[in-house]
């Protein structure tokens, strides 16, 4: 038969254990910028699944890269969803990088591209053929540190928007350009 001291030890032990397996899998909340350790933001309702899949990459070659995700702005998921409706009509890059959207800021940097058939093919490609213009904020945050994410997906049409434009984020109202 164990001996009292015996089952107190393991009666800790699992006491512990358990109070160790609850932090670290526990249901965690969205992360915002500047949260220690932040793994992971929330998507807007208003985003597609190629969207939501798009932002999900980029933010994991962010966080590779050890920075901190980047929350969606709806303000720029509006200004990349109009980059993606006028690619795929007119293949002009003429970005509109949020102030018809009532973004401030002044640093930007976007991409947009038509013919591919998931998030994930566009994604390589923009870091193929953008290389360092979009790698460089994304990743070392230079020449600017973005704070906010837009994408847009419109018939395999796909356009980014990272922006610092240092208010708040805005998670709100429509994704859709008006």
């Amino acid at each position: 038969m164990p001996s009292t001291r015996f089952r107190i030890t393991t009666v800790l032990i699992f006491v512990v254990a358990a109070l160790v397996f609850a932090s670290c899998s526990g249901p965690r909340s969205p992360a915002s910028p500047g949260t220690a350790g932040a793994k992971s933001t929330p998507t807007p309702q208003c985003a597609n699944a190629e969207e939501s899949a798009l932002m999900d990459q980029i933010n994991a070659t962010r966080t590779a890269a050890g920075k901190l995700p980047l929350p969606f702005d709806t303000r720029l998921m509006q200004a990349a969803r109009q980059d993606a409706q006028q690619f795929a009509a007119s293949g002009v890059k003429n970005f509109e990088f949020g102030g018809k959207y009532g973004y401030g800021g002044t640093s930007f940097v976007g991409g947009a591209d038509a013919g591919f058939p998931s998030a994930a093919d566009f994604w390589a490609s923009e870091q193929r053929t953008a290389g360092t213009a979009i790698t460089d904020p994304l990743t070392k945050d230079a020449p600017f540190e973005p704070r906010h994410i837009g994408v847009g997906n419109v018939d395999q049409t796909y356009a980014l928007v990272l922006g610092a434009d240092p208010g708040p984020t805005m998670t709100s109202g429509s994704c859709d350009p008006g």
